[in-house]
């Protein structure tokens, strides 16, 4: 899991990199409604993201990227009149494969596994860990400078969390979600990203991307 301290560490190093080194980098910041199952009880949570993705690109085509950031995760209960606060770091391996098929259609292959860590806001006890697993598909449309990517993917939470005082095991109640990206380029190499999550969760994300 990605400590407290192995955080900053872990942005210096990317952010002292050699541009050149990396055919992508962005910064993002986004926020997603969703419901977890713990034990028998389903419960609604908010979760807001921010940190940066680096991504490299293979002589095959096949982009490899990985992010890290952190997280504030708000945890209601079934009647959403109650709440427990975390927040904590998170790190992303991402594998992505864009297949050009026409000079305005991107056929994107998609797969991510990444790992959260977190602590209750208020206090030293209590902790939430995390994995997340991800396989997605989109059909991306380019008119021009902009680009819109309609996609959906499956994806799997796995882990557990302290509550009263005993751990439980959670996971995610929707196994499935859809949603649309919009790029519009702002010059030659960079672009805005709109991601909108619309099936199975919904949420916003703000990307600012520069692509070498």
């Amino acid at each position: 899991m990605p400590g407290k301290r192995l955080l900053p560490a872990l942005l210096l190093l990317l952010v002292c990199a050699p541009l050149q080194a990396w055919t992508g980098i962005s910064a993002f910041i986004g926020e997603y409604d969703s419901d977890w199952r713990i034990g028998n009880e389903v419960r609604p949570l908010t979760l807001t993201r921010y940190g940066i993705a680096i991504e490299d690109r293979a002589s095959s085509g096949l982009r490899v990227g990985v992010s890290i950031g952190e997280f504030g995760l708000r945890l209601k209960n079934s009647a959403a009149t109650e709440s427990d606060d975390y927040a904590g770091e998170y790190l992303d391996l991402r594998l992505r494969w864009p297949l050009q098929i026409s000079r305005m259609l991107t056929l994107h292959g998609d797969f991510g596994y990444g790992w959260h860590a977190g602590r209750l806001s208020d206090s030293g006890d209590g902790s939430i860990d995390w994995s997340r697993a991800r396989v997605g598909m989109g059909l991306q449309f380019q008119m021009g400078l902009l680009g819109l990517r309609p996609f959906i993917e499956w994806r799997s939470v796995d882990g557990d969390v302290d509550l009263g005082g005993s751990r439980r095991l959670f996971e995610n109640d929707a196994h499935t979600r859809g949603g649309l990206i919009v790029d519009l380029k702002v010059d030659p190499s960079g672009f805005v990203r709109f991601t909108w999550i619309t099936e199975g969760q919904s949420g916003l994300m703000l990307s600012f991307v520069r692509a070498y």
